[in-house]
């Protein structure tokens, strides 16, 4: 069927095909009405595009960035921010931790730094689990507290007098600093099982995690323990690594409305 069909002949349909796209090309873009200053600014067609020009330039719409964004500059940004967030509800609102870092001397060295984070945990031990050790996240708790700036900890007692002072909060805090799980053990081997000293400040109340013994700092009728659990009689004990949350039964508070909150603060 190709037979006839010469190189004159093959050579024209080249050159109108490209003649065609670049009609097409052409026409689907076209450049400024006129340069500026003689380009209206109330025409969208004359918006200058993103350059490497000192001149300020202001974008309405979003704009996207593949790779890395880097400010050689100050950032000022007018409305809320979103880290993680697509929908940010307040000026900075971070899905995640927020990391920055402190300052630590050890004796007379050089000054260098250290993670801080302003994560938080908190558990709230209602009525209906009154009795009950409620088990606390190890994870979490670790994450704040065992390091060496330790972390706060914050007892508070929810609606203990409904019929006087309803959703009322009593709360104490105290410095809490658990033991290092880092420490190498004779000959340098790690043991598993090895008991975890914790202690808060004030009142110098301390135990040793995972040791069978149950040991607390109470606050009115919120226990924080080293029991990770128990019946719903009070009932407790302390066999392996963990901590946990009690909201104790039969106190000298409402079991029915009394609520048990455990803030915990790196």
């Amino acid at each position: 069927m190709f037979k006839n069909i010469n190189l004159s002949q093959i050579v024209s349909i080249v050159v109108i095909s490209l003649f065609i796209g670049v009609v097409f090309v052409y026409a689907n873009w076209s450049s400024p009405p006129a340069s500026p200053p003689g380009c209206p600014s109330s025409n969208s067609a004359c918006n200058a595009p993103i350059n490497v020009s000192k001149t300020s330039q202001y974008k309405a719409g979003a704009l996207g960035v593949g790779g890395v964004f880097q400010a050689f500059g100050a950032a000022v940004f007018n409305r809320s921010v979103g880290i993680g967030i697509t929908n940010p509800t307040a000026m900075l609102d971070v899905a995640g931790t927020v990391q920055s870092e402190g300052y630590f001397q050890s004796n007379a060295s050089a000054l260098t730094t250290y993670k801080i984070n302003t994560r938080r945990y908190m558990v709230d031990v209602t009525p209906n689990y009154v009795g009950r050790v409620v088990r606390l996240k190890r994870d979490k708790i670790m994450e704040l507290c065992e390091d060496d700036d330790g972390c706060k900890v914050t007892i508070a007692m929810v609606n203990w007098d409904d019929d006087n002072k309803p959703y009322a909060v009593a709360s104490r805090f105290e410095n809490f600093f658990i033991s290092r799980v880092t420490q190498i053990l004779y000959h340098g081997v790690y043991s598993s099982t090895r008991k975890h000293w914790w202690r808060f400040s004030n009142n110098d109340i301390e135990g040793a995690d995972n040791d069978g013994i149950t040991n607390e700092w109470r606050v009115w009728d919120c226990y924080f323990t080293d029991a990770e659990a128990g019946s719903f009689d009070n009932n407790r004990f302390d066999d392996y690594f963990g901590f946990g949350a009690l909201n104790v039964k039969g106190g000298n508070f409402s079991d029915t409305t009394t609520i048990c909150r455990f803030i915990f603060e790196d």
